[in-house]
């Protein structure tokens, strides 16, 4: 008996055992321990509105649905049910969503139809707009809880973003030598920014200035801005770059010149791209043997004198030597000259030496203006034939002397080898070409032919002028012999007494 009760025992608990390995439900089944959902991040600046989301990852069956979002309320808030948007895959399965209690965003899920279990298709689940509020910094932390108990599914953040809002240099204007480094440093906006804090150095010329990391390198003479740029805030320093002066130098240190002479001095600046003053003053040691103005020297008489040039704080000299060739004589190129009645010449006058360097002053004579005249550039006119003397006087000092012959003005004779047609009557008449038959009145017995009618008009034309000589001559040695007369006279009449 004991044995049969026993085996009926054995027998229900292994009845027992069976049954429980046999569902007698999908609610078991359909109760997964562990749903796959998603909570994203997001970023904003204190004040602005960010959005975040809950994902489920997959179809899932459930008999309930309790989410829960944690929240900072002090750092963030959701101002209202509204900030609180369902996905389209649980609209019909709306129990309840709440936002009463500070940091926590609550909804539930239930299925219409009063079923113990639904399905919620994968996708967004819910749409949570958060307020960052002001004063939030960093990273704000957000925890998706799931049913009743709350047990905590996964995690994400809210980064609150500090923008930059400006930049400054410790200096905005920099003067430097060429060849001079100076260093900027850059001041971020807030400090505590959570942009990125990269800078960007720049420079509107690298031939004056060039920058790296902050490190500005004088290169050449002029002007140019270096820019600090960080995101879209930028800042400014205007770098200045000179080339001091070192010295000067003349482009000759001795100068020979000859009275009357110029010559031009070139001044050299060092360094060449100097940004001083260059306003230069000249001075000379002496100026009776050399003046100087604008570098351009003047050789005035025999001596020696000291040019100096100033720039600033620096001189630079040369010594200058001027000689002289004093006029020792002069000559003239010949000693007589044969010219005609109001023939020119002109007198050349040659200087002993050659290349003095006195100044010339010349005056010219005439003995005899009636013959010769002369002006004073030492031009000779013939006014009459004769002689005359024209004398040459150098700076009142030296003289010369040449014989002008002035003789009488030549008649043109007909070229021989033009041919020329005697003129008939009836040419000089104007009548007609038939030759003119000479009378008995005209005709001497001794006919002449055209020809030798030309020879004694031409023998005629000169005797006016020679008579003229002829006649002059004569009266002057009667005036002369009528002196003599007189004088003889008037002795011979003393000797009576």
């Amino acid at each position: 008996m004991k044995k049969q009760i026993l085996r009926s025992i054995l027998l229900l608990v292994i009845l027992a055992m069976v049954a429980s390995l046999i569902p007698f439900n999908s609610v078991e089944a359909a109760n997964p321990t562990s749903p796959k959902f998603t909570l994203s991040s997001a970023e904003g600046t204190a004040g602005s509105t960010v959005t975040v989301e809950v994902k489920l990852n997959e179809d899932t069956v459930f008999e309930d649905l309790t989410l829960a979002v944690d929240y900072d309320s002090t750092k963030l808030a959701v101002e209202s049910e509204d900030d609180v948007i369902l996905g389209d895959n649980v609209s019909d399965l709306f129990g309840g969503k709440s936002i009463a209690r500070a940091g926590r965003v609550e909804f539930q899920a239930i299925d219409a139809n009063g079923e113990d279990t639904f399905t919620i298709k994968a996708g967004k689940v819910l749409t949570i707009n958060f307020k960052i509020l002001e004063g939030a910094q960093g990273t704000q932390a957000l925890s998706l809880k799931y049913d009743t108990t709350y047990t905590e599914l996964t995690t994400s953040t809210i980064k609150v973003i500090v923008p930059i809002t400006g930049i400054t240099l410790n200096k905005t204007a920099v003067e430097l030598n060429k060849g001079e480094k100076e260093t900027l440093s850059a001041t971020i906006s807030p400090e505590n920014t959570t942009e990125n804090k990269t800078i960007t150095w720049t420079s509107s010329d690298n031939g004056v200035a060039t920058v790296t990391d902050g490190v500005i390198t004088a290169v050449g003479t002029g002007t140019a801005t270096i820019t600090a740029t960080v995101g879209d805030k930028s800042a400014n320093c205007t770098v200045t770059v000179k080339s001091p002066m070192t010295g000067i130098e003349l482009s000759q240190t001795q100068v020979s010149l000859v009275k009357g002479q110029t010559k031009t001095l070139e001044l050299k600046y060092i360094p060449e791209d100097t940004t001083d003053s260059k306003n230069v003053t000249w001075q000379s040691s002496d100026s009776s043997v050399v003046t100087v103005e604008n570098g351009v020297l003047k050789a005035l008489k025999a001596g020696n004198a000291k040019i100096t040039a100033t720039v600033g704080n620096y001189t630079a000299e040369a010594n200058v030597t001027v000689i002289e060739y004093p006029l020792e004589g002069i000559a003239l190129l010949a000693d007589k000259y044969e010219i005609s009645i109001n023939e020119t010449t002109k007198i050349k006058v040659i200087t002993n030496p050659e290349n003095t360097t006195d100044e010339l002053n010349l005056k010219f004579i005439s003995s005899n203006e009636k013959v010769a005249i002369v002006d004073e550039n030492g031009v000779v006119t013939g006014i009459s034939a004769g002689n005359a003397s024209i004398t040459v006087i150098a700076n009142e000092e030296y003289s010369a002397s040449v014989t002008i012959t002035v003789t009488p003005e030549m008649i043109e004779e007909n070229d021989p080898n033009t041919e020329e047609t005697p003129e008939t009557p009836g040419d000089v008449t104007g009548g007609n070409n038939e030759e003119e038959q000479p009378t008995e009145n005209e005709n001497t017995g001794n006919e002449e032919t055209p020809a030798e009618e030309n020879t004694q008009e031409e023998t005629t034309s000169v005797l006016p002028k020679t008579a003229d000589i002829a006649i002059g001559t004569v009266l002057v040695v009667m005036v002369i012999a009528a002196g003599v007369a007189i004088f003889a006279f008037k002795k011979h009449k003393k000797l009576n007494k």
